[in-house]
């Protein structure tokens, strides 16, 4: 914790760390985002979408403050709400354990609770496995760093959920739901008439690529010049105009 604290820069050497409420908008560097700033606040599980949010048990939040910290250093992430959210249900599970929720009391049991806990606030089976996935990576961090009183052997049993293989009235309604709006359909052409500007002209050129000639997105931006053919195809002889690119 001293070392997070003192002598680590990650999130900016000027980051207030003492303080619950970290504003780390210019170090993740998200683009897109206007005037929105990205902030990470050390509250609780139950209250993290409160307008009054409370803080975690000091006793766990100098050690996820450490943890947040350090991970991105290591392994920097544009998304921290899933390392976070993780930290917030193990402290969740911990506080039912006893008034004092210290990290090293953590084990495979406690860790079990925070993923039933985990199921009763979030209804997506997806976050709830990528969650598991970052309860394996603090285990991991603990018992190297030997920083709890046994080694914990604890594996994600959560499944990754699948929607591209199902069938049925619900997955076709889980698939609609990915689909943009018909508004936003409708609105790609006029985008298109009304680019003026380079980065304008960019985005919609390629959206209207995409919907003419689907394919992967790093093949359109690798188009070659001279990309435009008008071979003749079949007995007739018919001219057919199209796009030639590489395969990625």
């Amino acid at each position: 914790i001293s070392l997070c604290r003192n002598k680590l820069s990650v999130f900016g050497k000027d980051l207030n760390y003492d303080d619950d409420l970290w504003d780390v908008t210019e170090a993740l560097g998200r683009k897109g985002m206007g005037n929105k700033r990205e902030r990470i606040r050390f509250s609780n599980i139950a209250t993290a979408k409160s307008s009054s949010p409370e803080s975690l048990h000091v006793a766990f939040k100098d050690f996820a403050k450490g943890y947040i910290r350090y991970m991105h250093g290591l392994r920097p992430s544009k998304s921290i709400g899933h390392r976070l959210g993780a930290l917030r249900l193990l402290e969740a599970a911990l506080s039912e354990n006893g008034p004092s929720p210290h990290p090293y009391n953590l084990n495979a049991d406690i860790i079990n609770r925070a993923v039933q806990i985990a199921k009763s606030y979030f209804k997506s089976q997806a976050l709830i496995h990528r969650l598991g996935g970052q309860f394996e990576q603090i285990i991991k961090f603990l018992n190297k760093n030997k920083l709890v009183t046994h080694p914990i052997y604890w594996k994600n049993p959560l499944k990754r959920p699948s929607d591209t293989i199902k069938t049925g009235k619900q997955a076709d309604e889980d698939r609609l739901q990915k689909m943009p709006s018909e508004a936003a359909l409708d609105a790609l052409p006029k985008v298109f008439r009304l680019a003026t500007e380079p980065n304008e002209i960019i985005v919609s050129s390629t959206a209207a690529i995409l919907f003419a000639a689907p394919n992967r997105i790093h093949e359109v931006l690798n188009l070659p010049l001279l990309c435009e053919d008008e071979s003749t195809y079949g007995k007739k002889k018919k001219k057919v105009y199209s796009l030639r690119w590489w395969p990625g």
